[in-house]
């Protein structure tokens, strides 16, 4: 049960459902924080939770030996924010 994906340029790797859940985890958390920062106040608590869960997600993801994948999450959604 393992899903196959594309990481940053390494070609197709296996990840293994964790992995995958935590992946997903840290996307979902990268397109709340944009929709958010267009709604509310740089200063509300709410983006300072999601600021705080990215942190969490990105360090159960250097757990799992993804930094690369995370980064590259991370890179993307300040890409788009900045856009």
């Amino acid at each position: 049960m393992y899903a196959k994906s594309g990481s940053s340029g390494t070609g197709v790797s296996e990840r293994s459902p964790m992995q995958s859940f935590f992946i997903a985890r840290l996307e979902h958390l990268v397109e709340q924080r944009d929709r958010y920062s267009t709604l509310v106040a740089p200063d509300d608590w709410r983006l300072k939770l999601i600021g705080r869960a990215l942190y969490s997600a990105y360090r159960d993801l250097l757990e799992l030996e993804l930094a690369d994948e995370a980064r590259e999450i991370l890179e993307r959604g300040r890409a788009s924010h900045r856009a």
